[in-house]
């Protein structure tokens, strides 16, 4: 779906499920400086800069230190409009903040994941081809393709093939089936090639409904290959290198029953799962169902599986909401319960 800069901007207001929070200092500059809000959210073209051809994304990274080496030009834009001032600057990088956290958020972590069944780093760096699965997506996957690009630009994983394949019963209608972004481009303003390439696909369905179709793809298979039940099953398990769910809120009251299934299929493929939650509240709720699962799940023993903790993301959304379903006002210091697309993060990266 192509989304021009005004869409972009309004989707920086709202998301899925929750209600606005009027005192956002980021939410307040795009409305008293629309035309620069635009102007800001126009992305750089894409290369990775001579001077540092490695991305620079870790735990300890500041989102400021990534807009600078991209050269996302904010002080210059500010100073055009006469806006120099230390508070809008902030301003401006928390507005980014909220198209930018999906792709660098799981740009920060593809390297982890695809090293799950490779040690060698010669394996991990040549071409190859890395599939991951978007459970339950939603507005990751509206997201324009520029800011998708910053996710192979981000990644570590040089001249890979990769495909996100977004599940999700929330998906819009107006999605078409997939499509491919690239950063291969004979443009005088690139200074550095990369010929990675981004195939997204998507699916308006419940994971279980995909798995379901893939199942009967490969029983129409097993009439030419002969197949055992055995090796379909191990077939499904390794379709995607691995997974993602952003800000699921598998502990919540409301939604915790509806995702055990998919998460006991989740964990039971052995393959890495990135998850994010919208706040340390969220994060603590998600964490408690999570390690019941994995101790139920726990058959070898290793209490180290059975360990989730959720940490703090520096690529999240600053952008601030107010929680519309609360568990209870007391669970909370204040009434309000504020939350933040993908606040906390953790990957679980069971070794077998």
């Amino acid at each position: 779906m192509k989304l021009n800069r005004k869409h972009i901007i309004r989707k920086a207001f709202t998301t899925n499920n929750h209600q606005e929070y009027t005192d956002c200092p980021y939410r307040v500059f795009a409305k008293e400086y629309p035309d620069v809000a635009r102007e800001l959210l126009k992305v750089p073209p894409h290369y990775r800069p001579t001077h540092n051809t490695t991305p620079i994304l870790s735990k300890d990274e500041k989102l400021e230190d990534y807009l600078i080496w991209r050269g996302w030009n904010i002080k210059g834009i500010l100073h055009r409009h006469e806006l120099d001032d230390e508070n809008i600057n902030s301003a401006a990088v928390g507005l980014l903040s909220h198209p930018l956290t999906f792709p660098l958020t799981l740009g920060r972590y593809i390297s982890e994941i695809i090293s799950h069944d490779n040690t060698n780093d010669d394996v991990i760096n040549e071409q190859k081809k890395i599939r991951i699965c978007c459970v339950g997506a939603r507005a990751e996957a509206t997201l324009p393709d520029d800011y998708w690009r910053e996710f192979l630009i981000t990644s570590t994983v040089v001249e890979s093939s990769i495909t996100i394949d977004f599940i999700g019963p929330d998906l819009p209608l107006n999605l078409t089936s997939s499509k491919t972004v690239s950063l291969n481009c004979n443009n005088d303003h690139i200074q550095h090639s990369n010929n990675s390439k981004l195939t997204m696909n998507y699916h308006k369905s419940f994971l279980h409904d995909v798995i379901l179709k893939l199942l009967k793809s490969l029983r129409h298979e097993q009439q030419k290959d002969t197949l055992q039940p055995s090796e379909r099953t191990e077939k499904i398990r390794n379709i995607w290198d691995g997974y993602v769910l952003f800000n699921p809120g598998i502990g919540h009251p409301n939604l915790q029953k509806d995702w055990i299934p998919t998460l006991k299929f989740l964990i039971e493929t052995s393959k890495p799962i990135l998850f994010t939650a919208h706040s340390k509240i969220d994060a603590d709720r998600d964490g408690k169902v999570l390690e019941k699962m994995l101790m139920n799940d726990d058959e070898d023993g290793d209490s180290n599986d059975r360990i989730v903790e959720y940490k703090p993301n520096p690529y999240a959304s600053r952008m601030k909401f107010v929680d519309p379903f609360p568990t209870s006002p007391n669970d909370y210091d204040t009434s309000v319960h504020l939350v933040r697309p993908n606040d906390q993060i953790f990957l679980l990266n069971k070794r077998y």
